[in-house]
């Protein structure tokens, strides 16, 4: 990760696809809440994240148990025109699991069975 933050640091101008590299790279190695720390430098510098970093801090939300945050970003995918529960019209299978592992993950269950109940297809990972 150090490595990789060597890189980071020599771009002279960020855009989504490298602070969402970024988010992605601390969920991978296990650091959630660096992934959400960055998350929120983003989002201060008014850099409008995309479907991708949307579920990499999902993820990062159900790691670290964080539902505070968790729910602010489901706001913010509902707010930029994302929410998979909200459209049937090509909805993201993988934003949806991974809004819904957060609820399950932070044992807010009616919440995460009313989002099972309101996705409109169902993969193996919804089901587990």
């Amino acid at each position: 990760m150090k490595s990789g933050l060597k890189v980071f640091d020599e771009i002279p101008k960020w855009n989504v696809v490298a602070w969402t590299s970024l988010i992605a790279g601390y969920v991978n190695n296990d650091c959630a809440s660096e992934a959400i720390r960055v998350f929120k430098d983003m989002e201060s510098l008014n850099v409008e994240p995309n479907e991708i970093t949307l579920v990499n801090v999902h993820v990062a939300c159900a790691r670290s148990r964080d539902l505070g945050t968790g729910k602010l970003v489901h706001s913010r995918v509902h707010q930029l025109g994302y929410d998979p529960f909200v459209s049937n019209c090509n909805p993201n299978l993988v934003l949806a699991t991974a809004i819904f592992n957060v609820y399950v993950k932070c044992s807010n269950l009616n919440t995460a069975r009313d989002l099972f109940d309101k996705m409109p297809k169902r993969n193996l990972v919804a089901w587990n």
